[in-house]
């Protein structure tokens, strides 16, 4: 059983979780539901001590998680991440061969046929972003450098100082709209409704949250932004490049 009391996680001034309370029994299966942004993930992180909530307790069995050994709790308790957590040294088809070939869910050839499959897949996908009139944030080309910040549009990734920083997907379409338009202002409404369509909410809380969680990423000092920056009740604008 997992019971969570008035858990809290603030990033920055921003409160991603404002006092959660969820019971979870053994067996019972939970979905949790939201727009992208809104915290299920840091919630999750939480749970796993991933991320240290800055207030509340999570129980497992009737123990706090922070008296537990980490290992132990992992062991019962297991996150699969939404972005890419890939072995460097191998290549992608490698890593999607690692885990049945550990397992010995197949045979050496069909694990290698079933990861050229997924592989086209992608490809196949890559291929309809980039074309799509509806995606023109992504199907950019070639890349947009400004200080130690380059978004690729061609491999869909944000690198500061030469690393791969990691964005999730809805991060990465927020990055590369803004490297779009450079050095303008762009509302909130705009970038919402250019990333979630026409129908989308107008509460900015989503976007706020992504936004901490990318400069967390990208930024030296979150609070004293190089690259994102905040024009108070109106949106955001990327930094300009020199050249």
């Amino acid at each position: 059983m997992i019971v969570v009391k008035d858990l809290k996680k603030n990033y920055n001034g921003l409160d991603v979780l404002k006092g959660i309370d969820l019971t979870i029994n053994k067996g019972d299966v939970v979905c949790l539901v939201g727009p992208s942004g809104c915290g299920k993930s840091t919630f999750l992180r939480c749970l796993t001590r991933l991320e240290e909530p800055d207030g509340g307790t999570v129980m497992l069995d009737g123990k706090e998680i922070t008296e537990r050994d980490i290992d132990a709790t992992r062991a019962q308790m297991g996150m699969v991440f939404q972005h890419f957590n890939l072995f460097p040294h191998l290549t992608v088809k490698k890593n999607l061969e690692l885990a049945p070939s550990l397992l010995k869910l197949k045979d050496k050839e069909a694990i290698s046929q079933r990861a050229d499959e997924l592989l086209a897949r992608v490809r196949t996908a890559i291929r309809h972003t980039r074309t799509a009139t509806g995606n023109s944030e992504i199907a950019q080309q070639g890349t947009y450098t400004v200080g130690d910040l380059t978004i690729d549009y061609n491999k869909h990734q944000v690198l500061v100082r030469g690393e791969n920083a990691k964005l999730t997907l809805s991060e990465f379409r927020i990055v590369a709209l803004l490297g779009k338009h450079a050095g303008r202002v762009m509302t909130y409404d705009s970038i919402i409704k250019e990333l979630w369509g026409p129908r989308a909410s107008g509460d900015n809380q989503i976007l706020r949250v992504n936004m901490a969680n990318i400069r967390r990423k990208i930024e030296k000092n979150p609070a004293e932004p190089e690259y994102l920056f905040t024009e108070v009740g109106v949106g955001y604008r990327m930094a300009e490049s020199e050249n």
